[in-house]
């Protein structure tokens, strides 16, 4: 009976067997085929107790044998015990063995490895007398034969060999090896080039080696470790949102300590244990800095705040104390003194996105990590010499990095690969320490035996053993940040071990330590080092520099300066208060106007010498601009409303136009012989365009109530920029004024604008910076201190306002070289015209001039000399000096004769024929102001009484009720300029194009996308007014409080593209911005699955199978209820099948998986399953990629894999006492943003158990 209950649940066994394995190939399998239990050979003595440990499982009384023959395997399903041997087993308990790698059982390291496979015994062992292995195979007949002196001449140790045809091998004594030249000699093993042999220092000796320590170090017990003499440490480490500390006692209690607070975005740290400073980086949008401060968090200061975009990486130099870092979006290392004064930039060219950087200055090297379109490790020295790539393969997101002095060695960390590692100085023996899965690790230090790094993913800062990466601590976890950099602060861990080179180098700036020459000198950002000395920085002829000016002093700043005083300062005591500056190539000076003085000076830096250009008939000069092919000086003073001209070469000056009120400024453009205006008149702003001698003049954009206070030419595009201070903004315009657009929003109050280069730079009246934009795609404006601005004068006028003027020292006229040298104006054209004072470009012709006389000179018959004339024209005024006026200048409120003469008696004299006289105030202005429809005299008697004129109607549109002519280019051009009724603008048929929105008073088009932005773009408001409260945004944009919609990729870039700030909300910090690569593991789940019919059948599929399934353990119960009363355990019956429980599960998961289910939907970019079962766990990506943790490796890709990771709690093996220690686990996991979909299972509920 009970043979054939034996026999039955073979059957059902069997049974159970075939139908797994028809789910596994959809075919009849073929069966597992069991061993036979069969003792060791009869001859063999077994008495020893240990041999019994080897070959027999007890149980309940009974002796199991354990051995099977090559190509069987053991089933416990057909554990017999009719072969049971009179041996002593109780209380023993059986180990399993795994089956030995042969590498690590090598003969000639003095092994043998058994023949099953199993076991590894020592030479000694070998031929010895006694079965060691358990299949007896290191005892053999005649083993003596095979070392016998006549067959093997071996320098050290010989090993037996069984085949004694062949002769016995070699071996070495501990410390040897075999050599690579002859295999019977053995060679000292340098054990000091094995990765983990010593701590620190090694020394290797004959057959052995030794280790020693570092200063502030001390070998342990085990001669390999160096403990710091003293164990207290210091951790600092950085979050998203501050810097804080970790600090250890001696008795190893560690603490927390915040060093700042919710203040901007820290990325590096570094320290300075000497001085108990440390420092980090601050990647705040618009605001990235380098700070430094003390570990209370008091005395915090700026290393720099100019010229950074994306500062991460940072390290400090114990010897010198420099400061260096690594700016990932601007693709430099820099490095800054550390009193701040200066920074430079030592490689850009060999760079692409560095993120961390170490020093090792001791030996004057650094390293760093890239992790752009090229991921590398790089070295060079610490002076940016010979940089060279060490590591370059199997390398892609490589975040932190450290120097582990002692042993030479670099270790790093990939936020991609999930790992760490380590190499040599020269990239080679290459290590991996730490595999975490799943898991994002960002910085990294290394102190004594301890490796320490921050993880994004587990929001941890570990530390472990730096050769194994055992015995691993959890020193924080804060689930609600990120951490960032980390830096173990301790004295030990920066020796000196070299006196600072750069005490007495004397470089005038900068000194850094030099591999190779012991320093080098360094310039600051724009100068280059003196020929002569190669230590003192001077200032190339051709530098190019920005110059803001205000009240007495001049501020000049090298384009991309980095620190915090990139300004170099000059106060001068004559001047009062500049209202206008330009540079003047020709003569490489600046010209200043000085409205509290009433002059305009030119200043020279080379001389540093201040002379007086224009000290006469001057009121208040808001502008100026210069034409360096004619050498004119050209100004506007709104005091006289007036645009004057002046030659360099002969100091004449002109009136090219008179009586233009509320003058702004005024831009030379000679390469399109133009001359531009802005004024802001009665009807608001306004920019004219005219030739560069005064005639001609037309509105080329009126611009409403805005206010173009500044105008600047864009030589890269032949436009015109102008500055609007009302709405706060920079506006792009063509010449011909047909296009005009909104460059930089939100400019703040702009005052003076200038454009170099891919920048455009202004100042700002209320906040007293420069603000700048560059036109790299980021769409950040960028903010830099000016500081103070000293006066001489006693009073200023100009209240709290920031009037800063600027202008760009360039003497590149490279644009302009043709020009001169052929133009009528150019000397250096030796045919120039000859002008006997002012020489004009005219806009006939690319070569043509035109001779301009002085105010009372007119122009002689040849049209190149000035002369007195010896009466006045019938039009003009005889001033008491004999000069002469324009009669349209008396009386008109401006003195125009030497002596004022014009304008005295004004009241009693009438106005000359052609103008018209104001009655309330006795001016006189120009006859065709009367009945223009603008009032010019005070009280509005030029526009009273008018009789309206004909005008001519194929150029002219009357205005319909003050009968004004107005140009019919006027008429629909969204400008009102009839006043009173509009009736310019009415009638007319206004079209937007696609994609824009039509104001509705005034009809102007803007984009439809700043509709209900919050921000009013029409004048009347009305794109604010269109039911934005009700509006909803597109599934793939975001909505901001105020209804505006933005694109997703928007979200979290960095830049505040909602009013209330809201889409930066909640985001990771911003190590990578708009162009930087994201490298969160975060997962974006879908919204949806496939289409709705493959769902259905896969939903079929799968439900069918875990029908099967269900039936199949029913019947498994029954059968293990029944060989139960045999006393055969459960476990018997499922431990084969769990072998093949992962294939069984993974089938129809995997069909699930392909058949539609995971396509992409809008912006849930990724997904992933998670598939866990019995002996592992799975990662599916939008790759399909699966991968078993404890059995061998499998793929089925469907593109190719780009990222792998595995859950760490699903990792576990299948014990024989249960299945697995989760109560439920997800098979089907999307992440939460894009709605999650779960299809779960309890393992309990699906395998038996003990």
């Amino acid at each position: 009976m009970t043979r054939l209950m034996e026999n039955l649940a073979a059957i059902y066994c069997l049974s159970f067997l075939f139908i797994f394995s028809f789910f596994e190939t959809g075919t009849l399998g073929q069966p597992i085929q069991p061993c036979e239990s069969r003792p060791p050979n009869e001859t063999y003595n077994i008495t020893d107790s240990t041999q019994c440990d080897k070959y027999y499982e007890c149980s309940e009384g009974n002796l199991t044998t354990k051995f099977c023959e090559n190509g069987w395997r053991f089933s416990d399903l057909f554990e017999l015990c009719e072969e049971a041997r009179v041996v002593n087993c109780t209380g023993r308990e059986f180990n399993p063995r795994d089956f030995v790698k042969p590498e690590t059982c090598l003969r000639e390291d003095g092994k043998f490895l058994c023949n099953y496979g199993k076991e590894c015994v020592t030479a000694a062992q070998v031929c010895n007398g006694n079965f060691d292995c358990l299949d007896a195979s290191d005892e053999f007949q005649n083993c003596e034969l095979s070392c016998n002196a006549n067959t093997t001449s071996c320098s050290q140790n010989c090993f037996p060999n069984p085949d004694l045809s062949v002769s016995g091998s070699c071996f070495c004594d501990p410390g040897y090896s075999i050599s690579s030249s002859n295999s019977s000699d053995c060679v000292d093993i340098d054990e000091c080039t094995i990765f983990g042999s010593c701590s620190q220092y090694c020394n290797n000796t004959i057959g052995s080696f030794q280790c020693s320590c570092m200063e502030g170090f001390k070998l342990g017990e085990n001669n390999r470790t160096c403990l710091p003499n003293e164990p207290k440490w210091k951790l600092i480490y950085a979050t998203k949102s501050e810097v804080g500390m970790i600090s250890r006692s001696s008795s190893g209690r560690e603490r927390m300590y915040h060093i700042t607070q919710n203040e901007g975005r820290p990325v590096g740290v570094a320290y300075d244990a000497r001085n108990n400073i440390t420092y980090w980086t601050d990647a705040s949008p618009h605001a990235e800095t380098i700070y430094r401060g003390t570990l209370d968090g008091k005395n915090t200061s700026i290393v720099a705040d100019s010229g950074l975009l994306l500062p991460e990486g940072i390290a400090f130099d114990w010897i010198t104390g420099n400061i260096y870092f690594a700016d990932s979006n601007l693709s430099h290392i820099a490095v800054c003194r550390n009193d701040s004064t200066f920074c430079s930039v030592l490689i850009q060219e060999t760079i692409d996105k560095p993120r961390d950087i170490a020093l090792h200055p001791n030996q004057g090297i650094m390293f760093w990590t890239d992790w752009g379109n090229s991921p590398a490790i790089m070295r060079a020295g610490m002076d940016g010499s010979t940089p060279v790539a060490i590591v370059f393969t199997d390398l892609k997101w490589p975040n932190g990095i450290t120097v582990d002095q002692g042993n030479s060695r670099i270790y790093w960390v990939d936020a991609n690969l999930d790992r760490i590692e380590s190499a040599l100085f020269d990239g080679s023996d290459r290590q991996i320490v730490v595999a975490p899965r799943r898991r994002h690790p960002f910085g990294v230090d290394v102190f004594g035996d301890r490796l320490f790094w921050s993880d994004w993913s587990s929001h941890e800062i570990k530390s472990a053993d730096k050769f194994t990466g055992l015995n691993s601590k959890v020193h924080i976890i804060d689930t609600h940040t990120l951490m960032n950099g980390v830096a173990l602060f301790h004295v030990a861990n920066q020796p000196i071990q070299r006196t600072n080179p750069c005490e007495n180098a004397r470089c005038s700036h900068i000194c850094t330590i030099s591999p190779i020459k012991s320093f080098s000198c360094f310039c600051p950002v724009g100068m280059i080092l003196d020929e002569n000395d190669q230590r003192s920085c001077v200032e190339p002829d051709d530098l190019v520099k920005l110059v803001i000016a205000f009240k007495s002093t001049i501020k000049t700043m090298r384009f991309n300066s980095i620190g915090t005083e990139v300004f170099d300062s000059i106060t001068l005591p004559q001047i009062k208060s500049i209202s206008a500056v330009v540079y003047n190539p020709i003569n490489n000076t600046i010209i200043l106007s000085d409205t509290g003085a009433k002059k305009i000076y030119e200043y020279s830096f080379r001389r540093k010498r201040l002379s007086v250009l224009v000290d006469q008939h001057l009121d208040s000069v808001k502008g100026m601009d210069i034409d360096p092919v004619g050498e004119n000086l050209y100004w506007i003073d709104a005091g006289k409303q007036t645009v004057e001209v002046m030659s360099f070469r002969t100091r004449a000056r002109a009136i090219i136009m008179h009586g233009v009120d509320s003058l702004l400024d005024i831009l030379v453009v000679p390469q399109i012989r133009s001359l531009f205006i802005a004024r802001m008149g009665k009807r608001g702003g306004k920019i004219y365009k005219m030739q560069m001698t005064g005639y001609s003049s037309s509105v080329i954009q009126r611009v409403g109530d805005k206010e173009p206070v500044a105008l600047t030419y864009d030589s890269d595009f032949g436009n015109i920029l102008w500055a609007d201070k009302v709405y706060r903004s920079i506006e792009t315009l063509s010449p011909d004024g047909q296009s005009n657009s909104v460059t930089v929003k939100q400019t703040g109050a702009p005052f003076d604008v200038v454009k170099y280069g891919n920048q455009i730079f202004w100042t700002d009246m209320f906040t007293q910076e420069l603000k700048f934009y560059t036109f790299d795609g980021s769409n950040y404006v960028r903010h830099i201190r000016l500081g103070s601005f000293e006066s001489n004068s006693s009073s200023s006028s100009n209240g709290t306002n920031f009037l800063g003027k600027m202008t760009i020292i360039n003497r590149d006229l490279s644009q302009l070289e043709d020009m001169r040298s052929k133009h009528e104006c150019s000397i250096k054209n030796p045919k120039r015209k000859g002008c006997s004072h002012i020489c004009l470009v005219s806009a006939a012709d690319e070569v043509d001039g035109v001779c301009r006389c002085p105010e009372g000179l007119t122009l002689d018959q040849d049209g190149i000399t000035c002369m007195k004339p010896s009466t006045c024209a019938q039009d003009q005024f005889t001033c008491n000096d004999g000069n002469c006026i324009s009669n349209q200048y008396i009386c008109d409120g401006i003195p125009d004769c030497t002596h004022h003469d014009d304008e005295v008696n004004c009241n009693q004299t009438s106005c000359v024929e052609g103008n018209f006289k104001c009655e309330s105030n006795g001016i006189c202005v120009p006859g065709h102001w009367a009945c223009d429809g603008e009032q010019d005299c005070a009280e509005g008697e030029d526009e009273q009484n008018c009789t309206f004129v004909p005008c001519n109607e194929d150029f002219d549109f009357r205005c319909e009720s003050t009968g004004r002519c107005i140009p019919k280019s006027w008429q629909c051009d969204h400008a009102f300029d009839c006043p009173g009724d509009d009736s310019d603008e009415r009638g007319c048929n206004f079209t937007c194009p696609d994609g824009f929105f039509q104001c509705t008073t005034d009809l102007k088009c803007i984009m439809g996308e700043w509709v209900c932005d919050n921000e009013k773009d029409c004048d009347d408001g009305s794109d604010e007014m269109q039911n934005c409260a009700e509006k909803t945004c597109p599934d793939n944009q975001f909505a901001c409080q105020s209804g505006k919609c933005i694109e997703r990729q928007r979200v979290c870039d960095g830049n505040a593209n909602c009013a209330h700030n809201e889409d930066e909300q909640n985001c990771d910090p911003v190590i990578g911005r708009s162009n930087r690569v994201d490298q969160s593991n975060a997962t974006i789940p879908l919204v949806g699955s496939g289409n709705e019919s493959d769902s259905r059948s896969s939903g079929a599929t799968v439900a069918l199978v875990f029908g099967i399934l269900i039936i199949i353990i029913l019947v498994a119960v029954i059968i293990a209820l029944v060989l139960h009363k045999r006393n055969i355990q459960p476990k018997v019956l499922v431990r084969p099948y769990v072998q093949q429980w992962n294939k069984y599960i993974n089938e129809p998961a995997r069909r699930m998986f392909s058949d539609g289910r995971g396509q992409q939907k809008l912006d849930c970019e990724k997904h992933v399953y998670d598939e866990v079962y019995a002996g592992g766990s799975a990662t599916y990506y939008n790759t399909a990629v699966y991968e078993e943790v404890d059995g061998e490796t499998e793929f089925e890709t469907r593109t190719s894999p780009e990222k792998r990771s595995q859950r760490d709690a699903a990792a576990r093996s299948f014990a024989d006492s249960g299945i697995l220690a989760s109560e439920r686990e997800s098979l089907y996991e999307e992440a939460e943003d894009c709605g999650s979909h779960y299809v779960s299972y309890n393992q309990k509920d699906k395998l038996l158990t003990n």
